[in-house]
């Protein structure tokens, strides 16, 4: 998965994004890349997507996720990295 996939999926399946988080969940000894997408169809109606990669390495995981976040954020897109999620 990679920033411009998620811009390609995000340009077809939405109107507008009104805000992206990017987030790590730790399972079972992995980490779960999400990055969580806000935004609406053409009728303004809410709409979400979640893009997931599984990462084994932690420090692999932290920085890939800064790295889309940063890159998202840089085309435009209102987005961040949150952390860690709370399980």
């Amino acid at each position: 998965m990679t920033a411009t996939e998620i811009k390609k999926q995000i340009k077809n399946k939405m109107h507008g994004v009104s805000k992206i988080t990017v987030t790590i969940g730790e399972h079972e000894g992995k980490y779960d890349l999400n990055v969580n997408v806000w935004g609406y169809d053409k009728y303004f109606n809410e709409e979400f997507e979640c893009y997931t990669e599984t990462i084994e390495d932690e420090k692999k995981a932290i920085t890939k996720a800064k790295r889309m976040a940063t890159t998202l954020a840089n085309n435009g897109y209102k987005a961040n990295y949150t952390g860690f999620e709370n399980c």
